[in-house]
């Protein structure tokens, strides 16, 4: 399972490499909540997997912001929860409309669109929490009962 901080730059690592079946220039990655039919998509070049063994894993960084590039690998996610994701294949470099109109696309358009779904799985995404809370007592402790 992923996990993804909002408001942060996720570390991702799938293993996609073994499922390539043909060559292509880039990865669609496309999640969807578990309670909404709405696709949150972004996209990466093949070439951002920062892996140093592509062959055994692949790595990529997922930011979570608003007002996303999502030709790089940026991406708006709903709430926070569980997210279904899915990586497909493609032999094209995407601009930022045709990622958007992925978004709107059904799983037949996805499928028929894209070359090949790499991987699927489950996401969780976490709220990012941007300060630990402290505790300031307003009243010092008073014994209330002591028995005799």
């Amino acid at each position: 399972m992923l996990k993804l901080i909002k408001a942060t730059t996720n570390d991702v690592v799938l293993t996609l490499k073994e499922k390539e079946i043909h060559t292509f220039q880039t990865y669609i990655f496309i999640f969807r909540s578990l309670d909404s039919t709405t696709n949150y998509v972004t996209s990466l070049l093949k070439a951002a997997d920062s892996s140093p063994y592509p062959y055994r894993y692949n790595r990529f960084d997922i930011v979570e912001t608003t007002n996303p590039d999502l030709t790089i690998g940026e991406i708006e996610l709903g709430v926070e929860g569980i997210y279904y994701y899915s990586v497909y294949s493609i032999n094209a470099t995407l601009t930022q409309n045709q990622v958007e109109a992925i978004e709107q696309m059904t799983q037949t358009q996805i499928d028929s669109y894209t070359n090949y779904q790499l991987e699927t799985g489950m996401c969780y995404v976490e709220g990012f929490v941007n300060s630990t809370p402290s505790y300031t007592p307003d009243v010092i402790n008073t014994t209330t009962y002591q028995p005799s």
